[in-house]
């Protein structure tokens, strides 16, 4: 009998904190998510970035390895 008692009080009280409360959570909640669809935005804008340099960064490294095997086939084209 003592845990229904005790589930009515907590129960009755949370309904009589509902509508106090529920405006804060929501507002903390709402302010809260907007943070975090900033920050997401940011992480992809970087992530974006990074993906993009890396990208430049292998290009170069190919055209470089290719203009060299370009020019020592030259090279043994000019002293054959």
């Amino acid at each position: 009998m003592r845990i229904n008692l005790e589930r009515v009080v907590i129960g009755s009280a949370m309904l009589l904190a509902a509508p106090v409360l529920l405006p804060i959570v929501k507002t903390t909640v709402s302010a809260a998510g907007n943070i975090g669809a900033r920050a997401a935005a940011a992480t992809w804008t970087g992530l974006c970035t990074t993906a993009r340099i890396a990208k430049e960064e292998a290009e170069d490294i190919v055209a470089e390895a290719q203009f060299e095997r370009l020019r020592k086939r030259v090279d043994r084209e000019i002293y054959e």
